[in-house]
C-alpha cells in the first residue's frame, strides 16, 4: 500500500500513518512543497502538511519500500487527450516548454500504480509519433559513413591493405579488393535509433491492452512513418542508443531523439519486454498546471493560429499565458475548475492579470500607440469545466458577501452558459460581475468514461 493523494487534497489517514512512520525512521526526511518556476518537484510537490499539489505522477518516499501517487483531482480525467493536443502546436518555444512539463525518472525502480496512472506508455508513443512526424516534415538527415567491403572487380575509395592481404591476397583471390569508403546516406547512427524506436512503438500498439483504444488513431501515422525509414537499418547498440544526441545543426531532431531514447529506456531496449500485464511504471510527474496551458494553447492556435502569442514575457522574470494581437487581449490560464460557479481566488488573478496588462514589456508585442495612449486591454481568464465541488456564493477569499452581492453572484452563475470558440474570443467569454473589461472562458477537459 502506498499513501494516495488527489491533486491539491491531503492522503488518507492511513496513508499519513505510512509517513508518520517513515518519518519516525528517517528524521531528516522531509516534504518541501511546490519547487521554483519551472524546475522539477521533488516528492510531487507534497508539502508539510501533506497536501499535495498540482502535480500527479507517482515518486518514491523510501526507494523499493513506500511511494507516494498523486492522481487527477478531476474524474476520471484524460490527460493523454490533453497530451496529444499539447503536442500539436509546431514551435520551438512551445516544445522547450513541454520538455519541462513532466518528467520520467528510469533510473529508478517501478512502482505498483492503480490503473489511472497506468498510462506513462501511451504518453511516451504518443510523444514520439507527433515529434517524429514533425522531423521528417523538416527533412530526413544525410551524412556521411566509412564502409568497409569485399568488393569484386573494382576499388572503392582505398585498400585496406591489412585485411585485403588476409582475405585476398594470401588465399588467391585476384578478383576481390577489400576497400574502405564513405557513403552519403540516412542510413546514418541516429536515424538508426529512430528506427528502432519506431518498431518498438509499434509493438506497443499491439502488445499493450490500454493502447488498444487509440489503436485505430495511431497505426495508419506509424505506417507512413515505417514507409519513411524502409531504407534505413535498426542496427544500432545499447551503447549507441546511450550516447548518440542531436545536433546543433539539426535541432529538430533533438526532441525526437529524446523521445527514442525515452520509449527504449521503457523497456530495457527489449522487445520481448514490451507488454503491461503489471501495472507498473517508472516515478514521474506530470505538471497539470502547466499541461493545461499547453491544451489551452493547442486549441486556441487552431482557431487563431498566429495571432496567439504563448508565455510572452514581461518585467522582472513575469510572464503573461497568452496574447492575441488581433483582439488585443491578455490571456492567462487558471487550472481552477471552481471558476465555473465560484469567484472564490479570483482577487489575487485579477491582480495578476491586470499587472500584466500593464506591464510595458508586454505590450510592446501589440506595436501601437497602446503604451503612449494608456489604452486599457482587455483581460482574460481560462479555466477548465468540471464540477467537483458544492458552489459557495456566501464567502469570496474569506470576506462575506451582503445579500446583495450573495444574490447578485447567484444569478449571475445561473446565466453562465459558455458558446464554443468563435470568430472572436472576447464574443465567447462571459463577462465577470464586478470588474470593468474582465471576461472568463471555460475549456472542457477531455474526460474517459471507461478505463481499461
Amino acid at each position: 500500500m502506498h499513501p494516495l493523494f488527489y491533486e491539491h487534497t491531503s492522503c488518507e489517514d492511513a496513508g499519513k500513518q505510512l509517513i508518520h512512520n517513515l518519518m519516525s525512521e528517517d528524521p531528516e526526511f522531509k516534504f518541501v512543497g511546490p519547487p521554483e518556476y519551472m524546475k522539477p518537484p521533488v516528492h510531487l510537490g507534497i508539502d508539510g502538511q501533506f497536501n499535495a499539489s498540482y502535480y500527479i505522477g507517482a515518486d518514491w518516499l523510501q526507494t523499493n519500500q513506500l511511494a507516494a501517487v498523486v492522481l487527477p483531482k478531476v474524474p476520471n480525467l484524460d490527460y493523454v487527450e490533453m497530451f496529444i493536443e499539447a503536442l500539436n502546436v509546431n514551435s520551438a518555444a512551445e516544445a522547450d516548454y513541454f520538455s519541462k512539463c513532466y518528467g520520467i525518472k528510469f533510473d529508478q525502480p517501478a512502482i505498483e500504480v492503480t490503473d489511472k496512472l497506468n498510462q506513462l506508455s501511451i504518453l511516451l508513443l504518443v510523444r514520439y509519433i507527433v515529434l517524429l512526424e514533425k522531423m521528417v516534415a523538416r527533412g530526413i538527415r544525410k551524412d556521411y559513413i566509412t564502409v568497409e567491403e569485399n568488393l569484386k572487380s573494382k576499388v572503392k575509395g582505398h585498400l585496406v591493405m591489412s585485411v585485403h592481404l588476409n582475405k585476398n591476397v594470401i588465399p588467391h583471390r585476384e578478383d576481390r579488393a577489400y576497400c574502405r569508403y564513405q557513403v552519403y546516406t540516412e542510413d546514418i547512427p541516429v536515424n538508426r535509433l529512430l528506427k528502432k524506436a519506431l518498431l518498438f512503438a509499434q509493438q506497443m500498439l499491439f502488445s499493450i491492452p490500454s493502447l488498444s483504444k487509440i489503436c485505430h488513431k495511431l497505426q495508419p501515422r506509424l505506417n507512413v512513418l515505417l514507409m519513411r525509414f524502409e531504407q534505413i537499418s535498426d542496427n544500432v547498440s545499447i551503447t549507441e542508443v546511450r550516447t548518440l544526441a542531436g545536433n546543433k545543426l539539426y535541432r529538430h531532431y533533438t526532441n525526437a531523439v529524446q523521445a527514442a531514447k525515452d520509449i527504449l529506456r521503457r523497456y530495457d531496449y527489449s522487445i520481448s519486454e514490451v507488454s503491461e500485464s503489471t501495472h507498473k511504471t517508472p516515478p514521474f510527474w506530470i505538471d497539470m498546471s502547466r499541461m493545461f496551458e499547453l491544451y489551452v494553447y493547442g486549441k486556441l492556435y487552431a482557431v487563431y493560429g498566429n495571432q496567439i502569442k504563448f508565455q510572452v514575457p514581461g518585467h522582472l522574470r513575469t510572464q503573461a499565458d497568452f496574447i492575441h494581437l488581433g483582439e488585443r487581449l491578455v490571456i492567462d490560464t487558471k487550472y481552477k475548475p471552481r471558476y465555473d460557479y465560484s469567484m472564490s481566488g479570483i482577487i489575487a488573478d485579477i491582480r495578476e492579470i491586470s499587472g500584466y496588462a500593464r506591464d510595458t514589456k508586454i505590450l510592446k508585442h501589440f506595436k501601437d500607440s497602446c503604451l503612449t495612449t494608456n489604452e486599457e486591454l482587455n483581460c482574460l481568464i481560462i479555466y477548465p469545466v468540471t464540477c467537483f465541488e458544492e458552489p459557495d456564493s456566501d464567502k469570496i477569499d474569506g470576506v462575506e458577501l451582503s445579500l446583495e452581492e450573495q444574490t447578485e453572484l447567484k444569478d449571475f452563475i445561473a446565466s453562465n452558459i459558455q458558446e464554443p470558440l468563435s470568430n472572436s474570443l472576447w464574443s465567447s467569454a462571459t463577462p465577470l460581475p464586478w470588474f470593468r473589461n474582465f471576461r472568463k472562458l471555460s475549456v472542457l477537459l477531455p474526460t474517459i468514461t471507461h478505463l481499461n
